[in-house]
């Protein structure tokens, strides 16, 4: 999470990304879809954003809040355009 603390704002941003086996992968999916996320895809990859009615912040497309699950991985960002800045090189 990158923000200035020094003082009460909402100007934060926040970022995630880490390995995840397909088991534990089905068992998030399943419970951001029974937490009212909503899902779409993009070729292989599986998205999973917050409703944009109770998002705190969106980006220029309307999504707040997003996981991004790939082979092996997720990622998360406070926006969906967010997750264009993690570039993992493992």
């Amino acid at each position: 999470m990158w923000a200035d603390f020094s003082t009460a704002s909402d100007h934060g941003q926040m970022y995630g990304w880490g390995t995840l086996d397909a088991r534990t992968a089905d068992v998030a999916q399943s419970n951001l879809k029974r937490d009212g996320w909503l899902r779409s895809t993009d070729g292989d990859l599986v998205y999973f954003t917050e409703d944009p009615a109770y998002a705190i912040a969106t980006d220029e497309d309307g999504f707040g809040m997003t996981y991004e699950f790939g082979d092996g991985w997720v990622k998360f960002a406070d926006t969906k355009q967010g997750l264009l800045l993690i570039d993992w090189k493992g």
